[in-house]
């Protein structure tokens, strides 16, 4: 009970000159809300699953782009990390493999944040299982004009390749496991 006084005295100095939260930033412009867009999960299958794990999904996301500022995403035969609006991208991570790609090869205009948002909703809603059996994939849109295609799923099966030390790999970007 000595230690009491101290306490409320803390709590009442510390809750009435504490800093205000910063404001939140506005959002870029509207690129068709990730949350209302449609999305189709992968099927579960006993033997030859087409799903990827759901923890090396989650990480395969993280690798992702994440600029805030709305830009015209375009297919570019040689995509590179030096323009991040060049389409295919593809990150993989041990047994999952996120796809970015243009429906038609149309381009379209959204930001990462919005992708990246759109995938982990995807990722989320498809998840089957849970703990360390938890599997997932699936494909949804982005983008203005519904044209920003956004796959998750098992590397192998989206076409992943895999090295001589048996690592899952991509001709556009290589992830491995820490």
């Amino acid at each position: 009970m000595r230690h009491f006084p101290i306490f409320i005295a803390t709590f009442f100095l510390t809750s009435t000159y504490a800093s205000p939260a910063p404001p939140i930033p506005n959002n870029p412009p509207s690129t068709n809300p990730p949350l209302s867009a449609p999305y189709q999960c992968l099927p579960l299958k006993i033997f030859g699953s087409t799903r990827g794990k759901l923890g090396d999904c989650a990480h395969a996301i993280a690798f992702l782009p994440n600029y805030h500022e709305a830009g015209t995403f375009y297919r570019s035969p040689n995509p590179s990390n030096a323009d991040p609006f060049a389409l295919p991208r593809t990150e993989v991570y041990k047994s999952c493999q996120v796809k970015i790609d243009l429906k038609f090869g149309r381009v379209d205009v959204s930001s990462w944040t919005a992708i990246n948002i759109a995938a982990g909703k995807v990722m989320a809603a498809c998840t089957i299982g849970y703990r360390d059996a938890a599997t997932t994939g699936g494909e949804t849109i982005a983008g203005n004009e519904d044209r920003i295609v956004i796959s998750l799923g098992k590397a192998e099966s989206m076409g992943g390749i895999r090295d001589g030390s048996g690592n899952m790999t991509d001709v556009a970007t290589e992830r491995r496991a820490v």
